[in-house]
């Protein structure tokens, strides 16, 4: 036998002869392929699912990147915070200045800053505040009642202009209850007001920038590269200062990457089975076309067929076979 011709025209007296082995094997071959790829499909699917679920369920303070200082905050360190924040696209930011207790007029309240103050309070009741200085600093009551609407001290005067309610407690890391024995806190949305008042220079306070995860827009396969980041941020920032943090949503985005992890195995597990099945049909097709092959390959032998023809004849057979379940 001379050439390569002679194998493939044996392929085809080969199919001619016997269609319905070829046709059963193909067929075979593409319910396999085309069930293992809907397994896949469906396993991505679900492992998105799972996620979106966890996320979905993270409150507020689960989902929110902090960033605190401790101590005197100068511009360098407010740009450095805010610089970490937009380096992972978060949403928008927040300032925040929350001070230790302090008593005034003979109460004790929580004053803090809030910038922007209409993000999380009523627009309305934020607008009618002004600036913050010593001798008048208007700010909102959220919490318990105080019983008076003035309160001051040396170097601070406070006028309550109203009442606010926190619709997040992402601010503070907490929510001011009206029915609670913590002290009512004062909300101003002049930060640099609220600090330089003289007559709370000596109270303890920390200075925090948030923004949140945007994780309603988080797939699956995304939350390994964004703990990474936060982790890189958080390690690269406090490495400046002894004096920074950084605390961000890492319990959520480590449950619902297991979450992700765990629903492909299960539904690889369901599916494994019809899987195995049908690649036991594709074996048993395929075993009665491997029986006349290697007939064919012995009397090509005979024939004086080389080496190279005989390749030829079993890879060309494969490849039509597999063309043949491509189309089906």
């Amino acid at each position: 036998m001379a050439g390569l011709g002679a194998p493939l025209t044996l392929i085809a007296a080969r199919a001619r002869r016997r269609p319905e082995r070829f046709v059963l094997a193909a067929l075979g071959i593409a319910l396999a392929a085309a069930f293992a790829g809907a397994v896949v499909a469906e396993a991505t699917l679900a492992a998105d699912q799972s996620a979106r679920s966890v996320l979905a369920g993270l409150g507020p303070l689960d989902r929110t990147v902090r960033v605190t200082w401790q101590g005197p905050v100068t511009p360098d360190v407010s740009t450095q915070a805010r610089a970490l924040l937009s380096g992972l696209h978060l949403g928008p930011q927040t300032q925040v200045v929350l001070m230790n207790p302090v008593r005034l007029s003979g109460i004790v309240v929580r004053p803090a800053a809030v910038y922007p103050l209409d993000r999380w309070v009523s627009p309305r009741a934020a607008d009618a505040l002004g600036p913050c200085r010593a001798a008048n600093c208007p700010m909102l009551l959220a919490g318990a009642p105080l019983g008076r609407s003035t309160l001051s001290a040396a170097g601070v005067r406070i006028e309550v202009a109203g009442r606010a309610r926190l619709s997040s407690p992402a601010p503070l890391g907490f929510t001011p209850a009206p029915a609670s024995d913590e002290p009512p806190v004062l909300l101003t949305g002049d930060v640099a007001g609220l600090s330089s008042l003289p007559g709370l220079s000596g109270i303890y306070r920390s200075y925090n920038w948030i923004a949140q995860l945007p994780t309603a827009s988080l797939q699956s396969w995304q939350l390994a590269g964004v703990e990474r980041r936060l982790q890189q941020a958080q390690a690269g920032l406090m490495a400046t200062s002894s004096q920074f943090t950084v605390d961000g949503p890492f319990d959520g985005l480590d449950e619902a990457r297991a979450q992700a992890s765990a629903a492909p195995r299960r539904l690889l597990l369901a599916g494994g089975g019809a899987l195995a099945a049908l690649a036991l049909f594709v074996v048993l097709a395929a075993g009665g076309l491997r029986r006349d092959q290697n007939a064919d390959l012995e009397r090509l032998r005979v024939a004086g067929a080389r080496t190279s023809q005989s390749a030829v004849f079993v890879i060309a057979e494969s490849a039509w076979l597999s063309g043949v379940a491509f189309l089906l």
